[in-house]
C-alpha cells in the first residue's frame, strides 16, 4: 500500500503501520442508478486502532484546514484519536472540514451514528454531507430545510449537499448555488 501511495504523488508521511492487525477493506458496489452500496471487512481494522498518542500534532501545525470523517468515530480507540485531533486543530486555529460518509454496517446503532455525525458536525467550519445522509439525519426531505436543521444546531459556515450525478449545492450565509454533476 505505501508503494502505492507513493507512486501516485501522495506524501505518506503520518502513516502508521502496525503487523497485528490488517488493513480494512471496503468493497463498493455500483447499483443500476448510479448509487453506491459498501461491505466491510473491518474488526479490527487498522483504521479505528489508532490512539490519542500517535496522533500526529506536527501534521496539523503544518496544515491550514484539518479534514476528518466519521469513520473514525464508530470505535475506540480511533474515536478518541479523533476527537482529541479535531480539538487540537480548533486550538491551533485550523479551518475544520468534516464529510460524515454513513456507512450504517459499520456502527453498533442508528443513535450511536447520529451522535457522532452531530458531534462532527458541531466541530466543523465546512461540511460535506450527501444527499442521503441530510435526509437521514434531520428528518428533511427539502435540502434548504435540512441545512436550516444544521445551522441551527452548529457553526457550520459552508454546507455543501452532494446530490449524486445531479451536481452538488452550497450554501453560505444567505446564498445557494447549485453545481450541476
Amino acid at each position: 500500500m505505501r508503494q502505492t501511495i507513493r507512486e501516485t504523488g501522495i506524501v505518506d508521511e503520518g502513516l502508521l503501520y502496525d503487523k497485528k492487525v490488517n488493513t480494512t477493506l471496503a468493497l463498493v458496489h455500483t447499483l443500476a442508478d448510479g448509487d453506491r452500496d459498501f461491505s466491510f471487512y473491518r474488526k479490527q481494522g487498522a483504521d479505528i486502532m489508532l490512539t490519542e498518542s500517535e496522533v500526529n500534532k506536527k501534521l496539523i501545525d503544518e496544515c491550514r484546514i484539518f479534514h476528518f470523517g466519521s469513520l473514525s468515530l464508530t470505535d475506540e480507540p480511533a474515536a478518541a484519536a479523533t476527537k482529541e485531533a479535531v480539538a487540537y486543530a480548533k486550538r491551533m486555529g485550523k479551518l475544520i472540514s468534516f464529510d460524515p460518509n454513513l456507512r450504517e454496517p459499520l456502527w453498533e446503532s442508528e443513535k450511536q451514528s447520529q451522535k457522532a455525525i452531530w458531534y462532527g458536525i458541531e466541530q466543523c467550519d465546512v461540511l460535506k454531507i450527501a444527499d442521503n445522509e441530510i435526509k437521514w439525519l434531520t428528518g428533511m426531505d427539502d435540502y434548504d430545510e435540512g441545512v436550516r436543521v444544521i445551522k441551527e444546531r452548529s457553526n457550520v459556515k459552508l454546507v455543501n449537499v452532494t446530490l449524486g450525478n445531479q451536481g452538488s449545492l452550497a450554501f453560505y450565509k444567505d446564498k445557494k448555488s447549485h453545481l450541476c454533476g
